[in-house]
C-alpha cells in the first residue's frame, strides 16, 4: 500500500500545477488535508488528470502506461478528436510507482478515473467473460454520452475498447486502488470475488528497487516575483458538451524515454512517463 503522507504530497504537488483551488487555505505539510485522499484524487481528473499506483517491474511499466494512453486516444479520436494529446508521468522516485496521465479531453479522464482503473484494480489477472468487459465498456460509453453513435460505430469503439481493456488486465502490473469507482457497488461485488493473494513469506517481502532509467527529479522552481500570487489560478471547468476546453498545458513539452532507441513500432514509441513539469509563472 501507499504510505498516506506520500499520497497525500503527491495529489498535493499534481494540484498545485493543474488545480490550485483543490488546495485548501493554510495546507503546510501531510497530514494538513482534512478530505479523503480518494476524493481528492477523483476531484484532479475533472481537472484532466488521472493519477494510478502500481506494484510493477521495470519491464512491464511502459505496456502498462502505454495501454492507457491508447485507451485515452481510442475515446478521444472518435468522440473529442481536438483533444487527443496525451502522456504520462512519473510523480516521484518511490515504490510503489505513482504515475499521472494527463490528457485534453476531460470527460474520457473522469471516466477512466471512475470506471477504467476500477475496473483494472478489481479484475487484473483474472480472465472475466467477453459479456462482462464488454457491458463495463457500454456503462463507458454511456459516461461519456457516445450512445447516439451509429450503431456500427459505436460497435467498434466497444469492441476496440474491450480489446484495450484486456490488454490492461493483462499487463502484469499490480495496480493499486487509488481513484473512486463511479458505480462502487458493482466494483465491490468484482473485488469481493477475486482469490485471495498467496501470503509472501516474511523473508522475501522486500520492495522492488525503482527504475533505474528515471530522470532525476527536476530542480525546485525559483520563487515567483512578488506581484504575482504564488500560484495562478485555473482556468475556469465547464462540463464540455461536444467537446472540452483546451488545456493551458501542452503535455507534449515534456518528453522522456525508458528505452531510447530502442523499437520502432506503435507501443514503443508513445512518449513514457515523463517527470512532473514545473510550474509556470505565467500560466502559459
Amino acid at each position: 500500500m501507499i504510505d498516506s503522507a506520500r499520497l497525500e504530497h503527491a495529489l498535493i504537488t499534481v494540484a498545485r500545477r493543474y488545480a490550485p483551488s483543490l488546495i485548501p487555505t493554510g495546507w503546510q505539510r501531510p497530514g494538513d488535508y482534512p478530505g479523503a485522499l480518494p476524493e481528492l484524487a477523483r476531484a484532479l481528473a475533472s481537472y484532466n488528470v488521472l493519477l494510478m499506483s502500481a506494484e510493477a517491474p521495470q519491464t512491464s511499466v511502459k505496456h502498462w502506461t502505454d495501454g492507457y494512453q491508447s485507451f485515452y486516444q481510442l475515446l478521444s479520436g472518435t468522440l473529442f478528436p481536438s483533444f487527443t494529446r496525451v502522456s504520462a508521468f512519473y510523480i516521484d522516485q518511490q515504490e510503489p510507482l505513482i504515475v499521472a496521465l494527463y490528457g485534453e479531453a476531460t470527460p474520457v479522464i473522469t471516466a477512466m478515473a471512475g470506471y477504467v482503473a476500477p475496473y483494472v484494480v478489481a479484475r487484473q489477472g483474472m480472465r472475466p467473460p467477453e459479456v462482462e468487459i464488454l457491458g463495463m465498456m457500454d456503462m463507458i460509453l454511456e459516461e461519456v454520452e457516445a450512445t447516439d453513435l451509429p450503431r456500427d460505430d459505436y460497435r467498434r469503439l466497444r469492441d476496440s475498447g474491450a480489446q484495450v481493456l484486456r490488454q490492461l488486465l493483462d499487463s502484469g502490473v499490480r495496480q493499486m486502488p487509488l481513484t473512486p469507482p463511479t458505480r462502487a457497488m458493482i466494483f465491490d461485488d468484482m473485488t469481493a470475488q477475486r482469490p485471495n493473494p498467496p501470503a509472501t513469506p516474511q523473508s522475501q517481502r522486500t520492495a522492488p528497487p525503482p527504475p533505474t532509467d528515471l530522470p532525476e527529479p527536476p530542480p525546485a522552481p525559483a520563487p515567483p516575483p512578488s506581484d504575482l500570487p504564488e500560484y495562478l489560478p485555473p482556468p475556469p471547468v465547464t462540463p464540455p458538451t461536444n467537446e472540452p476546453p483546451k488545456r493551458r498545458f501542452d503535455p507534449d513539452a515534456v518528453p522522456i524515454f525508458f528505452n531510447p532507441g530502442s523499437g520502432s513500432q506503435r507501443g514503443t514509441n508513445v512518449p513514457p512517463v515523463p517527470p512532473l513539469p514545473p510550474r509556470d509563472r505565467q500560466g502559459q
